[in-house]
Order: structure tokens, then C-alpha cells, then sequence
């Protein structure tokens, strides 16, 4: 994809990205740092600096400035999938956008009362649920003052978030007692205990699986199902894009595959030091060199001296790549821009905000990503704590646990690492890990998993650069 525009060509992380002519000019920065690894060569950041966790949860922008900032591909989506006028889909999305980790913010005003924070795109209204009178009234009170009293409902659940949390946890200590951790996954999506059955599991051990629900889930509504299909990690072997280098373009291990960078990131204080989260299994293994390609295209897999390492196969599914030594033709080192290339807009977006370890995006939201192999796709936020088991048997199919299940964003082979944001192009929440596209031996499904952004940052010390 090319904007007919002027260029003007800089390096980011590991591919070439071209931006207009007017960007900014690359300010250096120092070397040197503590809890990630140094850069050996000179690295410039264009305007990007280290956000602050803590400054996150809650922020809010005005309805005019999210109508601005929202994806066309994002309003695209709304519009298809829940059948309104392009208006209404604009105006439902501003309501999800205009308060960062809105779930978050009212938990730390209602406290342990409150249970999950979704919103119902049928009635077009934020549903916040909780476990006792004095809760809904403070839950009113926290959407007033976010402006989304009119925007918003309180609703009555036996279980608390963090009773619901605290349910869980429970019941995978007893499943991995019971040597049955392996055949279930647990996890929760608004209000409710949800518990995935492997559809191989012995009818023994299904029974035993139930038996353990009955046991310990308590007053919480509970949701069994045996019906999900393993997904393949989305790593591929093709090359149709080379040319830009942000986040949301391609980068490739040392065995050739390619993968997406999903977001420059740093320490959170101190001295620069530039990494690129991706995910997990696009790392062959811990510390593996990583490659490039030039612009245009043309692939050559010479060495960048970039190492990362991993984690994969625990509950999570994230690596994170440090920008480096490089051996090619680029001299003075590298250039990162705050955000990544927008494919639906063929430019960039500047990344301002994200979700904190402990928050994950709220439940029926509307999420994009943008991947080096189907650039921009939208899908909802079905579960934002969730099991996923990965097709990878050369790694064990190993399961993840605490994903986010996003429905109808379609996902492919090279996608995985992508960057997945809210529709204001601006706020990060995760990292693709895998997905499908329609294919038959996925029974023509059309969804995919994420890392949640949060818990990424948290495992490698760092956290994301924006503008």
C-alpha cells in the first residue's frame, strides 16, 4: 500500500518505513540502561517517550477529539456487523473510546462490589455490573463524572470481579491436582466462570472436570462448553510486504518465517534503550538473531545482530526483540517511531495509551489490528480472560491462559506479533498470537487470540514509547 504523497525515508527497528516529507526530525538519545539490554549502536526515537503506567487507567479525551481519531476501518466493521448507519457505529464507538481502561477506572471507585464492565451494542450503552446496591449507586456516580451517565447502565451479579478472579484460580489448583490441567481450560467473560473442555478428553475425565466446577465454583454462573478447535500460531513463508519497518510490518526470525513487530518499548525511566515487542513463538528460541528486508521487497536475510528472548509456552505468548548492531547498509544506527503503519490509512498512527498489567480491554468492544499479511482487520473483544490452546505440536501445543478471544477480525499466516488496538488508532491492549480466516479446517471461523498488552510489559520490565 503507497500514499501519493512525498517521501521521505528514515529506519525503524527493522525494516525501512517511509514517512511524508513534514515528520519530525530524529532527536538522539542516550545509551545504557537497567533491566533490558543496551543498544551498541546510535539509536534515535522520533518524538517517542517511556508512558507511565499509573497515568493510564482513566484518562480521558473529548468525544471530538476520538471522532477524529477513530479507525475507518474500525467504523467499517461496526457498520457490517451490527447492521447501523455509519453514525450511530461512529457514535457507539466514541462512547468505548473516550475513557482509557474505563473497567479499571471504576473499579477503583466501587471497589470489590463491582463485577465486569461490558458494552452492549445492541442497546448501544456501557453495562456495568454489580454485587450490592451501594456498588451500582457508586458505579452511577463514576460514569457521571466520565460523562456516560446517559451512555450507560448498572446492572445486579451474584459475583464480584474479584470473586470471580479468586474462582478461577480456585479451580485450576484443583484441576492441576487432579492431573486435569491439561485437558480444560478456565477462565471468565462477563460475569461468568467459563471452563473449556478439550474435545479429546476421556468421558472420565470429563466427568471429574465437572465435578471439580460443581465444587468449587460456588455462587458464580458457570459456562461449559466443548467445542474449541486449536489454532495454529499464525507464522508464515511469503513475503508480499518488505517496505516499512514501525510496528505492524514484518520482521523474520532466523529461520526465514516472517512475523509483525507490535510496539516500540523501553525502560520506563533512566537511560534509552529501545526493544520491539512481538509474540512469543515468532522467536524460535530464546535469544535468537532476528532479520530484515530492504524497501520495496527485496528480501535478504543478512544479520542484524538483534536479539530477544521469550515466553512461550507458560500461560502467556510474547517475546520482545532488542534493536541493535547493524551489519548492513543502514549507517548511525537505528530510528523508532511511537506507534505503528496504519494499514487501512496507509500511514501512521502515533500509539498514546495503553492498558496496564491487571486491566485487560472491556468485553464487546470493537479492537483492530494491523498485520504484515492482512493489514488492517477489526473484530469484538469476546473474552478478555480467556484459555487458548495453540496447533504447535513442535512446541508441545502448549496452552495460553488470560487472552483476549476477539470474534470476526480475520488473521493469517505472518500476523502473528501484530499490534492490536482500540478504534482511536492510539490506545495498545495486545499482541496477536493466533487466529483464522475462514479456513475450512478451522470450521470456517473467523476470530483470533491475543496477548494483552499489559501483561507483556509487566513480564520484560518495560514499558511502551508513545507520543
Amino acid at each position: 500500500m503507497k500514499m501519493v504523497r512525498p517521501w521521505t525515508t528514515i529506519v525503524v527497528g527493522v525494516i525501512a518505513v517511509t514517512m511524508c516529507a513534514s515528520s519530525a526530525s530524529a532527536a538522539s538519545g542516550p545509551t545504557g540502561a537497567t533491566g533490558v539490554s543496551s543498544p551498541s549502536t546510535t539509536t534515535r526515537s522520533i518524538g517517542g517517550s517511556p508512558l507511565d503506567p499509573a497515568a493510564q487507567v482513566g484518562k480521558r479525551r473529548s468525544r471530538a477529539y476520538v471522532s477524529r481519531q477513530l479507525d475507518p476501518a474500525a467504523i467499517a466493521y461496526y457498520v457490517k456487523t451490527y447492521q447501523v448507519s455509519e453514525n450511530v457505529a461512529r457514535e457507539r464507538l466514541i462512547d468505548q473510546n473516550v475513557v482509557v481502561a474505563l473497567s479499571a477506572a471504576v473499579s477503583e471507585r466501587v471497589g470489590d462490589d463491582v463485577g465486569s464492565v461490558r458494552y452492549d451494542n445492541r442497546a448501544g450503552k456501557w453495562v456495568v455490573s454489580a454485587t450490592s446496591q451501594s456498588g451500582r449507586r457508586r458505579a452511577e456516580s463514576a460514569l457521571e463524572d466520565f460523562g456516560l451517565a446517559e451512555r450507560s447502565t448498572t446492572v445486579d451479579t451474584p459475583v464480584s470481579a474479584t470473586q470471580l478472579a479468586a474462582t478461577v484460580r480456585r479451580l485450576e489448583l484443583t484441576l492441576g491436582r487432579r492431573g486435569l490441567d491439561r485437558s480444560v481450560g478456565v477462565g471468565s467473560s462477563a460475569d461468568t466462570l467459563t471452563v473449556d473442555i478439550d474435545r479429546d478428553a476421556s468421558s472420565t475425565d470429563e466427568a471429574d472436570i465437572r465435578s471439580a466446577v460443581e465444587q468449587d465454583a460456588g455462587s458464580a454462573p458457570r459456562r461449559i462448553t466443548k467445542q474449541r478447535a486449536p489454532t495454529k500460531p499464525t507464522v508464515a513463508c511469503a513475503f508480499p510486504f518488505c517496505d516499512t519497518l514501525v510496528a505492524g510490518t514484518q520482521w523474520q526470525n532466523s529461520a526465514a518465517r516472517p512475523c509483525t513487530l507490535a510496539f516500540y518499548v523501553g525502560p520506563p525511566g533512566g537511560a534509552f534503550a529501545p526493544h520491539m515487542l512481538t509474540a512469543g513463538h515468532c522467536l524460535q528460541t530464546d535469544y535468537s538473531p532476528w532479520f530484515t528486508c530492504d524497501p520495496g521487497g527485496a528480501c535478504r536475510s543478512y544479520n542484524t545482530g538483534i536479539q530477544g528472548n521469550r515466553n512461550y509456552g507458560g500461560d502467556s505468548d510474547n517475546g520482545i526483540l532488542r534493536v541493535d548492531a547493524h551489519s548492513g547498509a543502514v549507517a548511525g544506527g537505528w530510528t523508532l517511531y511511537p506507534g505503528y503503519y496504519n494499514w487501512s490509512v496507509s500511514g501512521l498512527s502515533t500509539v498514546r495509551s495503553y492498558y496496564p498489567a491487571g486491566w485487560n480491554v472491556e468485553l464487546w468492544t470493537t479492537v483492530c489490528k494491523n498485520g504484515r499479511t492482512t493489514g488492517t482487520t477489526c473484530g469484538t473483544v469476546t473474552s478478555n480472560n480467556n484459555p487458548y490452546d495453540l496447533d504447535d505440536p513442535a512446541n508441545g501445543n502448549p496452552k495460553t491462559k488470560g487472552m483476549l478471544l476477539i470474534s470476526g477480525m480475520c488473521i493469517r499466516g505472518g500476523d502473528s506479533g501484530s499490534p492490536v488496538t482500540r478504534a482511536d488508532q492510539e490506545t495498545a491492549v495486545g499482541i496477536i498470537s493466533s487466529g483464522a480466516c475462514g479456513q475450512p479446517e478451522y470450521q470456517n471461523r473467523t476470530e483470533g487470540s491475543a496477548e494483552p498488552v499489559g501483561r507483556a510489559l509487566a513480564e520484560h520490565g518495560v514499558v511502551i514509547y508513545g507520543g
